[in-house]
């Protein structure tokens, strides 16, 4: 028995070294990809080395920005973590989980959470109904994911209450938070936590933090429809950012700005700040952010000059074309390259092709339910049936078109009206606050002066005293000497008459004696 189970061993140790040589020439050769680790994890019965394998492949997807895989194998392995006991590892990959978002299925999501649930039952030593900071902290990304702003601002609350303010954890719980505020319309309240997250950043130095910050401010504040704001932030943001190295971020505020100025329909300014932006690309050293970039102007440009300058949006349109892939296959930029397209193809009379176009638009705006998209596009095809002279699907789109518009500029009235409201209420407690303050400090001088008063005039009683005890025992003094002279001279005068009376005394029985 004793013999197998060494045999075991040795076995064991052979495939761990075995492993090793075969790792380290493929890390030589330059070959090592995620199929090595994945036959360790279908072939070893050692949990250890799965772990590593699995940490390995992670580090693999990520680095090569699969987030996809990255979050399959993350999945796997905080479940591996967790068969372990090892509740320290997978309570570190369950907080830095790379990006909820990539759960792209209800089912992953409950799995993900139903992973937080286990990890809570493993390591809870508080009540039930005061999770672990940590706990906390995943249900707080989880349902913010979720945009279930309410349970998000409970959770984070806890671990804004319970951890350092010097922790990476505190400053995502603040800034989410935040955002989960603004979601619920308490703007002034999400100003106040994501200008305190602003200050933590700078605190510890990260300025690409900070200035990520203020574009969330400055994107609250064009929400609620106050674009002037909205531009100030920005060309703060830009101000903050120039003579630094982080081009491609510059070059993308360039392209928000011009965004901001598009809605006040200022297009000489819009114009400005796309050229000012697309001159910066050119720096970026990433291939696939540059390209990613020129498309994002190439895209702006197209709208700005379509109707107006054809020759200049034909131009952009085959620059797009040029950075040799298919814009369209890019999701992030998918609608926007159609829209662009179907307003040159409009103002080139290519009607057909144009209105196919906003279609398609159309149909994935409704499905992401993106409202300025719907908005915009229900406007574009107002204008093309009319065009077509189809005035029923014209009027249709038109009054689309307005639903929307009032739709959007009613919250943003409301939320605006919430702002100020907020604003006034807190510079209402603010000023309240100050009278408070101020009413406190008029107390405390008033203490302040009655202690002096009392201070001083203890200090005038106890020299009246000291004054009238040197004069009454002064006066006593000399009383007291009189007295003693008057003492002295009755007592002279009393010896001399003693004196003169035994001198006679003594006289008178002389006499006697004689005779």
């Amino acid at each position: 028995m004793r013999y197998k189970k060494d045999r075991l061993k040795f076995h064991l140790m052979y495939t761990k070294l075995a492993f090793c040589v075969v790792f380290c020439s493929q890390i030589i050769q330059g070959q090592i990809d995620t199929t090595y680790y994945k036959k360790i994890i279908e072939i070893t019965k050692d949990n250890q080395l799965k772990l590593q394998s699995l940490d390995s492949i992670i580090k693999y997807f990520s680095k090569n920005k699969k987030s996809k895989q990255t979050s399959q194998y993350q999945l796997l392995y905080i479940e591996l973590a967790l068969d372990m006991g090892e509740n320290e590892k997978a309570a570190k990959r369950l907080i830095r989980y790379p990006k909820i978002s990539s759960l792209d299925t209800k089912k992953k999501r409950k799995y993900y959470y139903s992973l937080i649930e286990r990890y809570e039952k493993a390591t809870r030593s508080l009540k039930k109904d005061s999770p672990s900071w940590e706990v906390a902290y995943m249900k707080g990304l989880y349902h913010s994911f979720l945009y279930n702003s309410k349970e998000s601002i409970q959770y984070y609350d806890i671990v804004i209450e319970k951890i350092d303010k010097g922790t990476r954890e505190y400053r995502i719980a603040l800034m989410n938070r935040g955002l989960s505020k603004s979601y619920l319309g308490d703007i002034v309240g999400a100003f106040e936590d994501l200008k305190k997250v602003g200050k933590l950043y700078l605190e510890v130095g990260a300025k690409t933090k900070y200035l990520g910050t203020l574009s969330m401010i400055s994107d609250m504040y064009e929400d609620i429809g106050l674009i002037d704001e909205a531009i100030e932030e920005k060309l703060k943001v830009i101000s903050l950012m120039q003579g630094g190295q982080d081009y491609g971020n510059l070059s993308y505020e360039y392209a928000l700005l011009a965004q901001s100025y598009s809605r006040l329909n200022d297009n000489t300014r819009e114009e400005e700040a796309l050229k000012k932006g697309i001159d910066i690309i050119k720096n970026v050293e990433s291939a696939s952010d540059r390209e990613y970039l020129q498309a994002v102007f190439y895209l702006s440009f197209v709208r700005l000059y379509a109707g107006k300058d054809q020759k200049k949006a034909a131009n952009y349109l085959n620059k797009l074309y040029k950075l040799g892939k298919n814009p369209s296959e890019n999701p992030s930029i998918d609608v926007d390259y159609k829209m662009a397209k179907a307003k040159y193809l409009f103002y080139n009379n290519e009607i057909e092709k144009s209105l196919q176009l906003y279609l398609e638009c159309l149909k994935i705006s409704e499905e992401r339910e993106e409202i300025h998209e719907m908005m915009e596009i229900n406007k574009d095809l107002s204008k093309v049936y009319e065009f077509k002279k189809e005035y029923k699907k014209a009027l249709f789109h038109d009054r689309k078109h307005t639903q929307l518009k009032d739709s959007i500029l009613n919250l943003q009235k409301s939320n605006t009206l919430s702002y100020y409201e907020s604003l006034y209420e807190s510079e209402r407690k603010g000023s309240e606050i100050l009278k408070q303050q101020e009413e406190i400090r008029t107390l405390e001088d008033e203490a302040k002066a009655k202690k002096l008063t009392m201070i001083v005039g203890g200090i005038g009683l106890t020299l009246l005293f000291v004054i009238l005890f040197l004069l009454r025992n002064q006066k006593f003094l000399k009383r007291k000497n009189e007295l003693k002279a008057k003492f002295s001279q009755h007592l002279l005068l009393s010896r001399d008459n003693e004196r003169k009376r035994i001198s006679k005394d003594l006289h008178d029985s002389l006499g006697q004696k004689l005779l």
